[in-house]
């Protein structure tokens, strides 16, 4: 958002990009420049929390950042953003795919969460009236500087959270979502003195939110991606599918919102250790378990997307000891280890290699004849498949050292996907399996994946 304020530098516009800090545009015109030259897309996901001149007031210090974000201000800030990558502001290339705000559902972007509210008798969950005024002004600056037919995300939101007590509790996403629209608990909108605390009647000002997807993170922390939270309001990969069925049944009552909308996975990862000792997965279960999730969200028609936090682990918070657990309060969750991890920075973890091409077997069909299910993603062929791109899947049993080709060449399917499927009686013994693709610029093997896990 720039430094200076504008009600006391009278010549600073927020919605012109050129008014800003010198340097506060060059990583993402970079980022931008260079995504182009290699040919791969960018999604900008324009956030807070912004300057001080565009926040509110508070002397609580953990909300200070993100305490109530000028939606007027913000909008500008978008503005500027918008006009800047719209590919006629000055060589800048135009960037087409975008998202508003960033887990709104979280104290530490965006606050207060709930407040007390006198004619409910109740704390009012707060942060959603707050990113619905966001997300309103960030699309329509989109839509003033040409990206009214761009791919724009709403939500962003975070898995997990706890019933809204203060400003400072996180909300679970399903809550914060029925919020976001003012419903009720069985979806219906919400009326009288509930609809008018939370602001409602924006819906009929503004009519429907017209995004192209919905964004969500979920993560499990260092549980695997088969763990479901005890509380049905929290969404992680293991209940993916509870998102566009929540999504739907609002569009359903209300039309506050299109019918189908796919879901975007725009965070997902595990952290490991090493290199944190306090908390994170083994490198081997990280490698197993982003690929469990990647075949999780293929299995799921409404997932469009599914994206990888981080390339490469956060370095450590050097402001604490080595010794001391704060030290390691970073994002650990990369597929390369980082500065100061005890590995030369960019080493690759086993989760690098299984990203590129994810593997995963697993036990299906009836007790009479039960198969296994053989799943890879050539990740780096999606959008190049040719006729001559094909997988063969290999086993070798447990105490064996040699590989046995199971499936002959399998073609990739247009998004770079083989999925076939064998007689379990056959190949259902301990053992290890793993995936080869071979195609025009040669051959890449997968992770090894035992089966039984």
């Amino acid at each position: 958002h720039g430094t200076k304020n504008p009600a006391t530098h009278h010549r600073f516009n927020p919605t012109n990009s050129a008014d800003y800090p010198k340097n506060a545009w060059l990583n993402y015109d970079q980022l931008a420049v260079d995504a182009k030259a290699i040919g791969i897309n960018v999604y900008f996901d324009v956030t807070g929390p912004g300057p001080p001149w565009a926040m509110g007031k508070t002397s609580d210090r953990k909300e200070k950042a993100s305490f109530m974000p000028n939606v007027a201000q913000f909008g500008k800030f978008v503005q500027a953003v918008g006009t800047r990558f719209s590919g006629t502001y000055h060589s800048l290339p135009r960037v087409s795919t975008w998202s508003i705000w960033n887990e709104p559902n979280q104290v530490g972007w965006l606050s207060p969460q709930g407040v007390y509210n006198s004619q409910i008798g109740a704390v009012l969950p707060y942060s959603p009236i707050l990113y619905r005024e966001l997300w309103y002004a960030a699309r329509r600056a989109l839509n003033h500087t040409g990206h009214k037919n761009d791919t724009v995300l709403a939500g962003e939101t975070a898995p997990l959270g706890s019933p809204p007590q203060n400003g400072r509790t996180p909300m679970r996403p399903a809550q914060f979502i029925r919020e976001f629209f003012c419903v009720n608990g069985k979806l219906k909108p919400l009326t009288g003195v509930q609809a008018s605390v939370r602001g409602c009647s924006i819906f009929k000002r503004n009519g429907p939110i017209v995004a192209s997807g919905w964004a969500h993170h979920p993560y499990t922390k260092a549980e695997p991606p088969t763990w479901k939270d005890k509380n049905p309001d929290s969404i992680v990969i293991a209940n993916i599918a509870a998102l566009p069925k929540l999504l739907d049944g609002i569009a359903k009552h209300t039309g506050r919102v299109k019918t189908k909308l796919p879901i975007w996975v725009t965070e997902m990862g595990y952290e490991t250790n090493p290199p944190d000792p306090y908390r994170g997965v083994t490198l081997d279960n990280q490698a197993a378990y982003n690929n469990e999730t990647d075949w999780m969200s293929y299995k799921q028609s409404r997932v469009a997307a599914v994206t990888q936090f981080l390339f490469q682990d956060t370095g450590p918070n050097t402001a604490y000891a080595k010794t001391a657990k704060g030290y390691w309060d970073t994002y650990q969750s990369g597929l390369e280890f980082g500065p100061r991890s005890g590995f030369a920075a960019g080493t690759h973890k086993p989760a690098y290699n299984a990203y590129a091409m994810p593997i995963w077997i697993r036990s299906t069909g009836p007790a009479s004849s039960p198969q296994l299910e053989l799943w890879s993603w050539v990740r780096f062929r999606a959008s190049l498949v040719t006729p001559t791109d094909f997988v063969v899947f290999q086993f070798q049993p447990k105490g064996s050292t040699a590989w046995t080709n199971i499936t002959p060449a399998e073609p990739l399917n247009a998004g770079g996907f083989v999925d076939v499927k064998v007689p379990e009686n056959a190949y259902g013994v301990p053992g290890t399996w793993r995936a080869i693709w071979v195609g025009p610029t040669g051959y890449f093997i997968s992770r090894d994946a035992s089966f039984p896990s």
